[in-house]
């Protein structure tokens, strides 16, 4: 029995290598058939492109010496807002391409009472508000859905932007103005991270609602026998100096 399972091992592992060895030598040759096929196009004075469009994927042969020239001979339409890499008026040198078409699509932005429409061939929210001419905070919420109706908007997608409230922080003097999801003064001290001492004087009660525009000021009290200590640091200082020059 022992015999037969080690002869049954080997075989198995006999047939393992003939097919990586069958695999490797169909890659080769289909290697070189693509390198052949690319090199007898490009004898013949035209380049293989092949479009990659929504899922789908198309070969073209062409002259061309760019891809606008391409499309327009092989009747590809496009969208001016439409993507494509690499650039359509780029020179063509290479024997093949590969080619991605990025449509747009319709996006419509809801941004707190603003609507806006446009056609954008981006992913991610920071692109289409980017490309709307609409900031955003890295504070502010985005999510992108599908339309919800369809007959009105068209099969596009909606980008809804919940705005952070911006409000005035004044931290040891120093003024800036931050974006805020929180409710409450003590909330957003701890989003940001500010640990208060016995020293740190806030200026509103720590239980305050936040407000759009608000102003917030944090600084830090200095006792008496400091202000002393300092003082007499600094005439000292000054004594030292005199005495040495």
């Amino acid at each position: 029995m022992e015999v037969i399972l080690r002869k049954s091992s080997k075989l198995r592992s006999r047939v393992l290598a003939l097919a990586c060895l069958v695999v490797f030598i169909l890659g080769v040759l289909i290697a070189t058939y693509a390198q052949a096929a690319a090199q007898l196009v490009m004898g013949q004075g035209q380049r293989l492109i092949t479009l990659h469009d929504q899922g789908s994927d198309r070969g073209i042969l062409t002259s061309a010496t760019t891809l606008r020239q391409a499309f327009e001979e092989a009747g590809v339409h496009l969208d001016p807002n439409d993507i494509i890499e690499p650039g359509l008026d780029q020179p063509l040198v290479a024997s093949n391409y590969d080619v991605n078409i990025y449509r747009a699509r319709p996006v419509t932005i809801i941004d707190g009472s603003v609507r806006k429409k446009i056609m954008s061939p981006h992913q991610t929210a920071s692109q289409i508000a980017q490309q709307a001419g609409m900031k955003l905070q890295k504070e502010d919420i985005t999510k992108i859905t599908a339309n919800t109706d369809i007959v009105r908007q068209g099969a596009g997608v909606e980008l809804t932007i919940d705005r952070a409230t911006p409000l005035i922080f004044m931290m040891y003097g120093t003024k800036m103005t931050v974006y805020t999801h929180k409710t409450t003064v003590a909330e957003l001290l701890a989003e940001k991270e500010i640990k208060l001492t016995d020293a740190d004087v806030v200026s509103l009660p720590l239980d305050t609602k936040i407000t759009k525009d608000m102003t917030i000021e944090l600084w830090r009290t200095v006792s008496k026998l400091s202000l002393v200590k300092k003082r007499c640091h600094l005439k000292l200082k000054k004594f030292t100096t005199s005495i040495s020059l």
